[in-house]
């Protein structure tokens, strides 16, 4: 009886595959300027990402990430996450951001089951606060990194999906030392608005406050950082100045976890 109810799911496993598949190639299309018609899945898309609204990376890359994305490209998603109020939307979010988080938007308790089992699933964060299921959905893929080695726990907690994005490469090799099946791992990058987040488009005020921006050095060598419990450290001096100018942006917290002081003399070098 259950190889007949396996065999049985094939076909509809398939067919949810190619579906994701041809997500996959309309994500990374939809943030290229191409004339190329993408394939557009038909299936209805639920992403879940379990925190409240504000300004935590799980939420960044949501809903100011792939939610637009997959809107503009025609996608039917559905968000559940933390509930903004109007002041948020209006003043923390981009105009195309908010009416992302308008459209998509629904209220987990209010989520019907019957809905959720006949979508492809996305739940975003922890692997071990995924949604226990009474009806499965049609495809679940987990949405999930570490900052290490993933744990024995997450990486049983991630064996119920279907299919695991990751950020990077690096993550699939280190998620697969898990005990991951590679097959299952997909480097899914996260969206960066390129227009915005453009070193070029500094402007000339903006330029003139960057410590070191025109002799490619990071700041001078005993610039405070944030440690831990309010502690300062001093990022190290390079090696020596690069050669030609070299500008990036940073765009996380600015806090000791994150290590500027790394960052800031790794880029040099």
């Amino acid at each position: 009886e259950k190889a007949r109810r396996m065999a049985a799911q094939v076909p509809m496993r398939r067919m949810v595959a190619v579906a994701m598949l041809a997500l996959l190639l309309l994500m990374l299309l939809s943030r290229e300027k191409t004339s190329l018609r993408s394939p557009l899945p038909s299936l209805p898309l639920e992403w879940r990402v379990p925190v409240g609204c504000d300004y935590s990376g799980f939420f960044v890359e949501a809903v100011c990430g792939f939610i637009p994305a997959l809107l503009d490209a025609g996608l039917e998603v559905t968000l559940l996450t933390g509930e903004c109020d109007a002041n948020f939307l209006a003043n923390s979010l981009l105009p195309h951001e908010a009416a992302a988080y308008k459209q998509a938007w629904v209220k987990e308790n209010d989520r019907d089951a019957a809905i959720t089992s006949k979508s492809v699933v996305i739940e975003h964060g922890n692997p071990c606060l995924m949604r226990k299921w009474t009806q499965r959905p049609l495809w679940v893929i987990a949405r999930a990194m570490s900052e290490g080695e993933l744990s024995r726990q997450e990486a049983a907690c991630l064996g119920g999906s279907d299919e695991i994005w990751v950020p990077t490469s690096a993550h699939v090799s280190i998620f697969s030392r898990a005990g991951l099946d590679k097959r299952r791992l997909y480097a899914m990058p996260e969206i960066v608005d390129t227009s915005f987040f453009s070193p070029a488009q500094l402007s000339q005020s903006r330029e003139s406050q960057v410590v070191g921006d025109d002799s490619c050095v990071p700041p001078p060598a005993r610039a405070p950082v944030p440690g831990p419990h309010g502690s300062v450290s001093t990022a190290p001096p390079p090696p020596h100045a690069c050669r030609a100018p070299f500008r990036f942006v940073s765009c996380f917290k600015f806090e000791f976890r994150k290590a500027p002081d790394v960052s800031s003399a790794a880029v040099p070098r």
